[in-house]
């Protein structure tokens, strides 16, 4: 393991490899923190459509809901009301990515260590994630070896996400068409949740 503390024996392109990398990732972290807020409106848009409230209503009913709560007020909606199908199995695609994309998001901005960078020696472009040291519990921390990519895939997904719920705000008499980017075509999810790293890595 590399720290960026003790970066005397490191030679020097593996020094800038980490440190192209922190500033890639600060980058990364501002897009996401964007990206995240963009569908954090995107959804209570949603909800409000879902729930047929005007603006006004919806600000006092909905201000400060989170997103697992708004998804979890659209299912609800989705349940007891007559929606379409395409409707529900489109928002049954977006509403997990968005969960998987929140649990490390939550994860990140917690536990992520901007000043005592730890990278991994095979690859200095991943650095260490980690809660071990903080979990009330020996045993139940997790590790987890991440870059500025993986955080790039998530603010691709959280766009393609935003796409998609906006094509919610057509008129539920209307036939369901679904909601895609920029390209106007199917674009693949590219987030995949790491693998918690073994405890003695």
């Amino acid at each position: 393991m590399t720290g960026w503390f003790n970066m005397s024996s490191v030679p020097d392109d593996v020094y800038k490899v980490i440190k192209d990398e922190h500033e890639e990732f600060q980058r990364a972290l501002g897009k996401l923190t964007l990206g995240w807020a963009d569908m954090e409106k995107v959804i209570r848009i949603t909800l409000r459509h879902y729930a047929g409230v005007t603006p006004e209503v919806a600000r006092a009913l909905f201000s400060g809901t989170r997103a697992k709560t708004a998804m979890d007020m659209i299912e609800s909606i989705a349940h007891n009301t007559d929606m379409e199908k395409a409707r529900i199995d489109d928002l049954r695609e977006v509403f997990p990515v968005i969960s998987s994309i929140n649990t490390m998001r939550d994860f990140l901005v917690h536990y992520v260590d901007g000043s005592l960078i730890e990278s991994d020696d095979n690859d200095p472009r991943l650095r260490k994630l980690s809660n071990r040291g903080a979990s009330s519990r020996v045993g139940k921390g997790k590790t987890y070896w991440i870059s500025s990519a993986l955080i790039y895939d998530m603010c691709h997904d959280l766009t393609e996400c935003c796409w998609r719920l906006l094509a919610h705000r057509e008129a539920t008499n209307n036939t369901f068409q679904r909601g895609y980017g920029a390209s106007g075509a199917p674009a693949p999810w590219r987030y995949k949740h790491p693998q918690p790293a073994p405890a003695d890595k």
